[in-house]
């Protein structure tokens, strides 16, 4: 297959999951030179850089350390300049792949009737000790989250990449699309596990709730519904 397919974390201070990350990627049910992980760590003050090199020869991973915290966007566009595959997957620090992504993601990179690829998602909330799998087919991009979604380099590097929004998956989904023009494909399996805890980026309300007033200013909402439905649409 070769490197199609590049795996992204940017990762600030996530030593309390990281490695149960890479341990997804290094238990993939490819051969591991048929991927690659990058790994940016956006000046963590923690283990994190130290977590990953440890798997630098378990996995083919490439290392880079921003000398102070660019923030999750910019560190985004580093990783994507960087990569090497033509198709990108971003994977949260604190969160993990099935075994079988890559493979999965491998049926349908080389299809031209697509350029955004997706699955179902298993949530895992971990102060409620509970898991709940989301079904994803019918298209929503507020139901997606910002990983676990594979996209052409080409056109992340068309659009410019991620701009500094609070929800700059959304503000990305909708660039990255209008370009496109092409319908996505969903991948019916549960092939991302999504950590939900308090702490998290999204447990924030008042950040959640700026962040929604930022992308309706930005968008307005008869574009945001265009490609998805929200309660914060209503």
């Amino acid at each position: 297959m070769g490197v199609n397919i590049t795996v992204l974390i940017c990762c600030f201070n996530g030593k309390r999951f990281l490695k149960r990350a890479l341990e997804s990627l290094s238990n993939q049910k490819v051969k591991l030179r048929d991927f690659e992980v990058l790994f940016i760590d956006d000046g963590s003050t923690d283990c994190s850089y130290e977590i990953a090199k440890n798997f630098e020869k378990k996995l083919s991973l490439r290392i880079y350390k921003n000398d102070i915290n660019l923030g999750l966007p910019e560190s985004c566009n580093k990783g994507i300049q960087l990569a090497k595959g033509d198709w990108i997957i971003r994977l949260d620090a604190d969160d993990a792949f099935s075994p079988e992504m890559i493979t999965s993601l491998s049926q349908y990179i080389d299809y031209e009737k697509t350029d955004f690829i997706y699955s179902n998602r298993r949530d895992i909330y971990l102060d409620l000790k509970k898991e709940v799998v989301r079904d994803l087919k019918d298209f929503n991009i507020f139901k997606i989250t910002a990983s676990g979604v594979c996209l052409r380099k080409k056109l992340l590097l068309e659009i410019g990449g991620y701009r500094n929004f609070f929800w700059e998956e959304y503000d990305l989904y909708i660039r990255y699309l209008e370009v496109s023009g092409k319908m996505p494909t969903h991948i019916p399996k549960t092939l991302y596990y999504y950590s939900i805890y308090e702490g998290s980026m999204t447990s924030n309300r008042e950040k959640v709730d700026a962040g929604w007033r930022e992308l309706v200013n930005e968008c307005g909402i008869k574009k945001l519904r265009q490609y998805g439905d929200s309660d914060r649409l209503k």
